[in-house]
């Protein structure tokens, strides 16, 4: 059986047409000049493709030009008759002035299929490479033509070697196209479908070739464009964040972050229930809470906290320094980036250093800005700096304190390492007198 299919003659009667290319069906569903509905997709498919690389070619030659108005209806195909014979549809079009376009559409959408079929674009995506394969092979060159012919058959299909290479960014425009994605999906068993220019071999797609070739094309393709989600893990952590909502009969709650947004956690023990309700109670200015516990991550983004164990509760009033002692509380573990390392920072650390900043905002009316650095310990550096000094107070994640004042003229040095905050507060007011 043969279908054969051409482009529509225009109303005026005229009939100047050429051929342009070949579509074959071949296996038993065909037998007896069968043609079913969704084989008849194929040939939409195979249309919409040489049609969408028609006007990628008129974008390339106008990249400032829209698509010209009635481009796509100079290329109307239909089936015109259906003959006995070798199950070929003949595709033919009417003289058209974008007849150089139409072609080179053509060309690239065999090109594209023979590079799949050859397994050309696998390695371009590092998959599909079973056989390595040379570029002297590939380009036909040194070729033995008793050994290596251009054209093999095996199981009935023709196999074209050193197609025309397109490019990654080709392979991946016609990727998120329908007609690509499900071109060849109404074949069954022994079926193919063969298609091309007149003048050349056909591409042959078969079930096979669209289940080892197509879908694991476009399935890596689909990771490139649209990453894969970052595998779940679940770890020992703690993560900081002002508790938003509580559902105690439920014994589940919301904690709103800095870095992660909103997060729902879960707990077991009837003691956190009236913890978290303090929380909400309490009478400080938005107060943060650090909870440790099980926690769900994908990739760095924390999206769940399986089983809170313990709450840690840290009150923010509204002092100048507030936003930054809660960015320092929201520091999750491994915060350093360039060492991969840093623990949590201690509230108790974060405490001490406010009640210093504190002392010295009552003793000066003009109080020297200071600046607040996490350690990688879970400590926090309070620093002042100027032209001629520098003083730091080290407060370690225990609640030691380490004061280190350099003044350039006269050159000197004094440390203090205590544990006492108003003997370290003494010290630094003493330094900044």
């Amino acid at each position: 059986m043969q279908y054969v299919a051409v482009v529509s003659t225009p109303q005026d009667g005229s009939t100047d047409e050429t051929a342009f290319s070949e579509f074959t069906l071949t296996g038993e569903r065909f037998r007896g000049g069968r043609l079913p509905i969704d084989a008849l997709a194929e040939l939409e498919r195979y249309r919409s493709l040489l049609l969408e690389a028609a006007q990628h070619a008129w974008t390339l030659d106008h990249p400032k030009l829209p698509v010209p108005d009635g481009f796509a209806e100079e290329f109307d195909l239909a089936i015109t008759e259906i003959r006995d014979g070798s199950a070929v549809s003949t595709l033919e079009h009417r003289a058209s002035a974008y007849d150089s376009y139409f072609d080179r559409g053509r060309d690239e959408v065999d090109s594209l299929f023979r590079g799949i079929v050859e397994n050309l674009a696998g390695p371009m995506f590092d998959l599909l490479a079973p056989e390595a394969r040379d570029d002297e092979i590939l380009s036909g060159e040194n070729r033995n033509p008793d050994t290596d012919p251009a054209n093999t058959t095996h199981a009935g299909r023709v196999e074209l070697k050193a197609a025309p290479a397109l490019s990654r960014e080709d392979y991946m425009r016609f990727a998120i196209l329908p007609a690509f994605r499900e071109f060849g999906s109404s074949l069954h068993g022994r079926e193919e479908a063969k298609f091309g220019a007149p003048d050349a071999p056909p591409v042959v797609i078969s079930p096979e070739v669209r289940t080892e070739r197509i879908e694991p094309l476009i399935k890596r393709i689909d990771s490139l464009i649209s990453p894969p989600k970052p595998k779940r893990i679940h770890d020992q952590n703690s993560v900081a964040g002002r508790l938003v909502a509580l559902d105690a009969d439920r014994r589940n709650y919301t904690l709103r972050t800095l870095l992660f947004g909103d997060v729902h956690g879960r707990y077991k023990s009837e003691e956190m229930t009236e913890d978290l309700k303090a929380v909400l109670n309490s009478s400080a200015h938005a107060p943060v809470i650090r909870v440790v516990g099980r926690m769900a991550w994908e990739g760095e983004r924390l999206s769940r906290i399986l089983e809170a164990r313990e709450v840690e509760l840290l009150e923010v009033a509204d002092e100048q320094w507030s936003r930054r002692i809660v960015e320092l509380a929201s520091l999750p573990r491994g915060w350093d980036e360039e060492s991969g390392l840093g623990y949590p920072i201690a509230f108790v650390a974060i405490e001490l250093a406010r009640e210093l900043l504190r002392a010295i905002a009552d003793e000066f009316l003009d109080a020297p800005r200071a600046g607040l650095f996490p350690l990688i310990d879970g400590g926090v550096l309070v620093e002042w700096t100027s032209s001629g000094q520098v003083l730091s107070a080290e407060i370690s994640s225990a609640g030691d304190i380490y004061v280190h004042d350099f003044v350039l003229e006269p050159r000197s040095t004094s440390e203090l390492e205590t544990s006492d905050l108003a003997a370290a507060t003494r010290a630094v007011i003493e330094a900044l007198s």
